[in-house]
C-alpha cells in the first residue's frame, strides 16, 4: 500500500540570533546538563530548534528558519542561565517570545541576547 503526500515548500530567512556570552557560561553550564533553548513554534506548534552557525570566545551565533512574510515568535527559555537584551534589560528565564517577521527578499534583523549570569546571579562584566 502507498500514501500519496503532497509537500508544499515556502520560501524563507535565516534569522541570526546573537548570544554574547563573555565570560563563557554556557559552555562551563551546559557541560553540566544545563540548556539554553533557542527556537520557533509555527501554528502546528511544532517548535523548531535554532542552530549553532558558529561560536567564538565572546559568544555564539544561532539561525533558525522562518518563512517570508509570517508573524512568529523566537523563544528563548534559559532556566539555568540570567540573559538581557540588547538593551541591557534582564530578562524572565522562562517565557521570552519576540516577534519577527520577514518581508520576502528582505535580510532579517540580529536578535541579540546577553549572558550576565548563572541561574539568578548576575556576573561582573569581562572589561
Amino acid at each position: 500500500m502507498s500514501a500519496h503526500v503532497t509537500i508544499a515548500l515556502t520560501k524563507g530567512a535565516l534569522v541570526p540570533v546573537r548570544v554574547n556570552d563573555p565570560s563563557q557560561l554556557l559552555a562551563v553550564k551546559e557541560g553540566l546538563g544545563a540548556q539554553l533553548l533557542i527556537g520557533v513554534a509555527g501554528d502546528s506548534l511544532v517548535f523548531r530548534s535554532a542552530s549553532i552557525a558558529s561560536q567564538d570566545a565572546s559568544g555564539r551565533n544561532y539561525q533558525v528558519l522562518i518563512p517570508f512574510g509570517r508573524a512568529l515568535n523566537i523563544s528563548v527559555t534559559a532556566a539555568s542561565f540570567q540573559l538581557a537584551g540588547q538593551t541591557g534589560k534582564s530578562l524572565p528565564q522562562l517565557g521570552n517570545l519576540f516577534p519577527v517577521s520577514v518581508p520576502s527578499g528582505q535580510v532579517p534583523a540580529t536578535l541579540v541576547l546577553n549572558v550576565i549570569g548563572i541561574g539568578g546571579i548576575a556576573v561582573p562584566a569581562v572589561p
